[in-house]
């Protein structure tokens, strides 16, 4: 069986730069930045700190003492403490 030289170079030369092609745009892809972890690691991170500000308002709340008024006295009753 014989061949075509020039037809098989042919065909050759363009599956050749096919996969130059297609190496390129990997390539390509490959260096550009991936930004769909930017927003998840931002929302994180954004959530995180939400948790940390809620327990420290939380520890605030827990230590602020109400200081009696002068000469006020604490009564207790069946219900609540009552100052007078």
């Amino acid at each position: 069986m014989s061949y075509n030289r020039y037809l098989y170079d042919k065909l050759y030369e363009e599956h050749r730069q096919t996969i130059q092609h297609e190496a390129a745009q990997r390539r390509l892809l490959a260096s550009l930045p991936h930004r769909h972890g930017l927003a998840r690691r931002a929302i994180g991170r954004l959530g995180v700190a939400l948790v940390t500000v809620g327990s420290k308002l939380e520890q605030f709340d827990h230590h602020t003492v109400v200081a009696p008024l002068a000469g006020a006295r604490i009564i207790p009753s069946a219900r609540h403490d009552s100052i007078l």
